[in-house]
């Protein structure tokens, strides 16, 4: 505790006790660890407390052999699979790491035992020391891991698999700097850097996404082009960067467009469809990749705008489908009629969300094909494979959407028998009706107005 607290004096005082009472055990305090398997050091470390993890360090070497140092002070991980060298990366001090290199000096570590347990090993979730470098953002810290790394003469594989570790976090946290330096760092490793720039470009990372797939889910558009910008300096084919940018999908089953959607960056679309533009990517891989295709759960990029309750996100897809003269009627089916893996199409999403500006532009949307027929099977009464309706969605949330529903079957004139008995009256496969489903969720506004409801159909 007082390591962690930077209490260097009560670490003193609390010394000077054990050797009173228990000098025998003094070791013990250097070695022992809490339940995350942290000893004191490490947590001096990790709370960046450098004269504390001196003084522990300075009582060691008094303390213990060489072995015991090294094996169970500087090197070995807690229970998170983090060392004190990754601490200190973590905390980004360069000056702690400095000490830490100096102390394993002092060991006499071998090149191997440095190699292996501070630069080339990962933790439990795979990620090395040269990965939470990246993650600071830090370049001075990174310079610092990389000048270190080639000190110590990792060969060029060795130093290959600490870029591309590093190379994906910059890209998905948008660290465009970052990128251009370990872009300039495989002309240092590589005798012929075009093959490694180029797999740093093409491969996917242990999530199954490329560098192309984080800029556009989290919104880097100038990562994006400087990316498309070395894709053309180092020659790679034009069908490679047509599949990376619109047809390959990640583990997820979704494509680089609907990563965006998701991400709500739609603006980075804009910027796929110009440089698909530049590539000269026929039409119908951007329609397949940007409207069509689904993920594993079933969703396109329609869906997925709609679950983000994202009118800029819908607006920009509509306009998107007329840059790519995507058949009017097409667009209106995949949007309204399309269904996800479970079944729910977007207008039963838009009625979940409880935004009701989304359904009010699906409903416009569905009302420019003007047949009222389709549009109450469709939409209205359809039923997915719960058997439930826009209506029992509604009836759990949002009372506006609720009413919006009515207003809508109203305006779509369905008659009395309709309203009572595909509305109002219809069971879904459990048995309930949209009256039910808001007596579960206790929403008793919602019953008020269906109780009105049923009044004015005179049930």
């Amino acid at each position: 505790t007082a390591a962690g607290y930077n209490g260097v004096q009560a670490l003193g005082r609390m010394w000077e006790w054990v050797k009173l009472v228990a000098p025998t055990q003094t070791y013990n305090l250097l070695l022992s660890q809490d339940r995350y398997s942290r000893t004191a050091l490490q947590q001096a470390v990790e709370k960046s407390h450098i004269k504390v993890a001196e003084k522990l360090w300075g009582w060691a070497k008094r303390k213990l052999n060489t072995y015991y140092l090294k094996s169970v002070l500087f090197l070995p991980e807690d229970s998170c699979g983090f060392s004190t060298w990754y601490y200190a990366i973590r905390e980004v001090r360069t000056d702690i790491i400095q000490k830490l290199w100096s102390w394993a000096e002092e060991m006499q570590l071998t090149a191997d035992e440095i190699k292996t347990n501070l630069f080339l090993a990962v933790d439990r979730d795979g990620n090395s020391a040269i990965y939470w470098a990246a993650c600071t953002g830090s370049i001075e810290l990174l310079e610092t891991i990389w000048g270190l790394s080639k000190e110590m003469q990792l060969n060029t594989d060795e130093l290959s698999k600490l870029l591309v570790a590093a190379w994906h976090k910059a890209a998905t946290e948008g660290y465009l700097e970052m990128l251009e330096r370990l872009w300039l760092w495989v002309g240092e490793v590589q005798q012929y850097p075009h093959d490694l720039k180029r797999r740093m470009l093409l491969d996917q990372n242990k999530d199954g996404k490329s560098v192309w797939h984080v800029a556009a889910e989290y919104g880097h558009i100038k990562v994006l082009e400087k990316l498309w910008g070395w894709a053309k300096g180092v020659q790679i084919e034009q069908k490679q960067l047509r599949d990376k940018l619109f047809l390959e999908e990640h583990q997820d089953g979704r494509f680089a467009c609907h990563l965006a959607v998701k991400g709500e960056n739609v603006e980075v679309s804009d910027n796929l469809l110009g440089l698909s533009e530049e590539a000269q990517i026929k039409a119908d891989d951007i329609r397949t990749a940007m409207f069509l295709a689904r993920d594993r759960h079933g969703q396109t990029a329609w869906h997925l705008a709609v679950k983000k309750t994202k009118i800029v996100a819908l607006e920009k897809l509509l306009d998107w489908a007329k840059k790519l003269q995507l058949n009017p009627d097409e667009v209106r089916n995949k949007l309204l009629l399309d269904e996800e893996e479970d079944g729910r199409p977007a207008w039963f999403l838009a009625a979940k969300s409880g935004n009701v500006k989304l359904l009010e532009e699906l409903w416009l949307l569905a009302r420019q094909k003007g047949n009222t027929k389709e549009i109450n099977s469709n939409l209205l009464l359809a039923q997915n494979e719960y058997g439930e309706t826009a209506l029992h969605v509604a009836a759990e949330g949002s009372v506006v959407v609720l009413e919006k529903m009515w207003a809508f079957a109203k305006e779509a004139q369905l008659n009395v028998d309709e309203l009572k008995n595909k509305l109002l009256l219809i069971k879904d496969k459990y048995g309930y009706t949209a009256w039910h489903r808001a007596a579960v969720k206790s929403n008793w506004v919602a019953l008020e107005i269906l109780w009105s409801w049923a009044k004015e159909v005179e049930l």
